[in-house]
């Protein structure tokens, strides 16, 4: 039983991830499908904090198999952004895709 400790008592956990904005939009995507997605397959809720300064707060609340579940699932969306931006070819306006800086 995910969130059971040995005397029965079921636990929450809670962590907080501190992301830049791009970071955040590799796990948003569109109208939050990707959220909503981790949250269901992990069984963790996810809240993310309003866009309005370059940090956001990714908050996972849940079980702590479920929260490293969606840990895992956040860094294969950043790792998968981070590939594609690997192959674009480099533009020099925007040094996120290997133009200078």
């Amino acid at each position: 039983m995910e969130g059971m400790i040995a005397s029965g008592l079921n636990v929450t956990f809670t962590i907080q991830l501190f992301m830049h904005g791009k970071e955040v939009g590799s796990i948003i995507r569109k109208n939050r499908e990707s959220v909503k997605k981790m949250c269901g397959e992990s069984g963790v809720h996810i809240n993310i904090s309003k866009g309005n300064c370059a940090e956001r707060i990714v908050t996972l609340a849940g079980p702590i198999n479920a929260i490293f579940k969606a840990f895992a699932m956040i860094m294969d969306a950043l790792e998968e952004d981070v590939s594609t931006i690997a192959q674009l070819p480099a533009d020099p306006g925007h040094p996120e895709h290997g133009g200078p800086c």
